[in-house]
């Protein structure tokens, strides 16, 4: 067998450091539990904190999510109007007599998504 260069040596060196670091972080509990030391590569983040962003940026922030919502309530507009279309359709096939479970459930999701628009269009941009 032929003795390991200098070059060697040393992968062979970091390859058991690499090892040693994935088998030992295996058995550790995650830093900041209790009895741990606290974590230094995360920032302490509370809860509570309020982020203050720089005015350019929450303007731009806030434009992206009214853009977001608008486009949300167009999309779900549009899926309302699909099943409303569609519920038409379906009690046209039924008589006086008898409804389809099918039409129930269409009437429930119509139902659904018309308050889901609602609510989104109730909270506004804030």
């Amino acid at each position: 067998m032929r003795a390991l260069g200098r070059r060697g040596r040393v992968m062979a060196g970091a390859a058991a450091l690499v090892l040693a670091m994935a088998l030992g972080a295996a058995g550790q509990t995650p830093c900041g539990a209790p009895g741990q030391p606290p974590c230094l590569h995360a920032p302490a983040y509370d809860s509570g904190q309020q982020i203050h962003l720089p005015p350019a940026m929450a303007y731009r922030q806030k434009k992206a999510q009214a853009a977001l919502r608008q486009r949300k309530l167009k999309d779900d507009s549009a899926k309302l109007f699909v099943l409303a279309q569609q519920l038409r359709v379906a009690i046209g096939k039924t008589n006086e007599n008898t409804l389809s479970l099918a039409v129930i459930r269409k009437a429930k999701k119509i139902e659904q998504l018309a308050k889901q628009i609602q609510q989104m269009m109730s909270r506004g941009t804030d």
